[in-house]
């Protein structure tokens, strides 16, 4: 017994100095929601920001397996021959390890993981189409698990140590995905080229259609450096193609496509708050309010801004303006030419999560409006919020009068818009808009 601790140690030593030499392998899986209710992905698009690689997935495969080199090349499973990889990571650290497993034909698979004395731990049966199958295992407890595979004619085995704490729903094997040999070109999840670096910058872009038919995407950032599980919060509207977000402001903004032009998805949320009571100036730091003076209001309706401010005190149609690089604050004009043909009701967001009445609003055109009210021009007092959205353009008003610039406004009780004006000291949200290529 003496001599059998020994050894697990020694084991456990080496496969540590070997786990920290060998190429590591994270699993991210997704899934997605409509306002709570689940909804399946049609595909994902991973893109390395760092790198600018980018790879794809399509349902029903919805796991993606990172792999971030620093020593051993990849284990490659061949088509002809029932085989089972090593797991990764291996030992296990986090609670959990995966495993594929080769089908040369389709058949009845069977797993079922053993401790070393024999005792059943865990066991699954499946009947899978020929290729290769991915499995994660979730080890009961510290120590040594065998995995036994079957498909009847074959009989293959990989032995895995865990290290670390078990988790509280272990002791399960569970069918993650699968990649079929016969699998069709334009359906086949490509990975060729995509490599993930440590701390490498990646943008999920998942796609779906709502449960009213209508293209729906969302975009997540993150830079995972441990197994986890994703969740989309798809909202009507295709992002803009080779721009499907922006970082600006150290802030991530989906982007929606509409009739050829890129807008921004979200009203616009840059900028350090300042009191109601204080007046924006030309300081070299870009301010802004939030509703009520409450930092998540901002975080869910966008900033509040002076007209000066979102221009960043320049003039003119099509000025930057507090907008990223490459963009501007949207004009009378291009507000007018969106909702000259596509009217209100299509460009709020639906449903009663933001707004006080959603009768009007189908967002079937995915600009997500959201109803962020406004600051009243004379003092510090807020308005409206759930129930008017106003957004205040590049486009000052004729001279005369000439104390006032053109706003964009959606009312909760309207199913089209109204474009009116409004004192430059008025505080509005703000939506950017890319600039022609």
């Amino acid at each position: 017994m003496k001599l059998f601790s020994f050894i697990l140690c020694a084991s456990v030593l080496l496969l540590l100095s070997t786990y920290s030499m060998a190429q590591q392998k994270l699993e991210i899986s997704f899934e997605s929601h409509y306002y709570g209710q689940a909804l399946g992905l049609d595909s994902i698009l991973i893109r390395n920001i760092t790198t600018g690689r980018d790879t794809s997935l399509y349902a029903p495969d919805t796991v993606l397996v990172l792999d971030y080199a620093v020593g051993l090349n990849d284990y490659s499973l061949g088509e002809t021959a029932f085989s089972v990889s090593p797991n990764y990571p291996n030992p296990v650290i986090h609670g959990s390890t995966s495993f594929d497993v080769n089908m040369p034909e389709a058949g009845l698979l069977t797993l079922h993981a053993t401790d070393v004395s024999g005792e059943k731990l865990a066991i699954i049966q499946q009947r899978l189409e020929r290729g290769q199958h991915h499995f994660t295992y979730y080890p009961p407890s510290k120590g040594i698990s065998l995995i036994w595979a079957s498909d009847g004619k074959n009989i293959g085995q990989v032995k895995i140590i865990n290290v670390g704490e078990p988790l509280s729903f272990g002791k399960r094997i569970i069918h993650q995905s699968s990649k079929a040999y016969h699998s069709m070109p334009d359906k086949k999840s490509k990975s060729s080229g995509f490599k993930y670096n440590w701390a490498d910058t990646l943008w999920y872009i998942g796609y779906s259609k709502s449960p009213e038919g209508i293209a729906a995407s969302d975009v997540l950032e993150a830079s995972p450096d441990l197994n986890s599980h994703v969740s989309f919060g798809i909202i009507e509207g295709m992002p803009c193609k080779g721009t499907e977000a922006v970082k600006h402001g150290g802030q991530l903004y989906a982007t929606v496509e509409i009739e050829g032009v890129c807008w921004l998805k979200e009203n616009l949320n840059i900028g350090a708050i300042i009191h109601s009571d204080s007046t924006m100036t030309d300081n070299g730091i870009i301010e802004k309010y939030c509703y009520d003076n409450d930092p998540g209001n901002c975080r869910e309706y966008g900033g509040l801004y002076q007209w000066g401010e979102l221009m960043n005190y320049t003039l003119g149609d099509g000025a930057k303006g507090i907008c990223p690089l490459g963009w501007h604050i949207t004009s009378i004009d291009e507000w007018n030419d969106l909702t000259d043909v596509h009217p209100g009701f299509t460009l709020k967001e639906r449903g009663t999560s933001h707004w006080i009445e959603g009768t009007f609003a189908t967002n079937s055109t995915g600009l997500t409006i959201l109803p962020g009210g406004y600051k009243w021009w004379s003092d510090g007092s807020f308005e409206q919020l759930k129930a008017y959205a106003g957004f205040f353009t590049s486009t000052e008003l004729p001279s005369p009068p000439s104390w006032g610039v053109w706003v964009k406004g959606f009312s909760w009780n309207e199913s089209g818009s109204h474009s009116g004006n409004a004192y430059t000291t008025h505080g509005d949200s703000v939506r950017c808009i890319k600039d022609a290529d």
